[in-house]
């Protein structure tokens, strides 16, 4: 058995029935066996990863995560100068 890590997310659209018709629309995100409806549409998805990129720069500008200075996000970089050691 292959241990899946936390960055491992998987995803799918709807939730089907034992026949294969739609039980729930939506879209959801699969962490190991646990999956989580996030979206009941694309632009409440698109709008999920928004607020997603909000909350990685609060905690780019808030906290040290093992001794991160900088943190990729989403094509964007934050930065956090307080916790640079070089004085700049």
């Amino acid at each position: 058995m292959v241990k899946k890590k936390v960055r491992d997310v998987l995803f799918s659209v709807n939730d089907y029935d034992s026949d294969g018709d739609v039980h729930e629309e939506g879209i959801y995100l699969h962490f190991g066996d646990t999956r989580i409806k996030v979206a009941d549409s694309l632009k409440a998805f698109q709008d999920f990863i928004t607020h997603l990129d909000a909350m990685c720069k609060e905690i780019a500008d808030n906290y040290i995560l093992s001794g991160d200075l900088e943190v990729e996000v989403i094509g964007n970089k934050y930065q956090n100068p307080e916790l640079l050691t070089d004085g700049k």
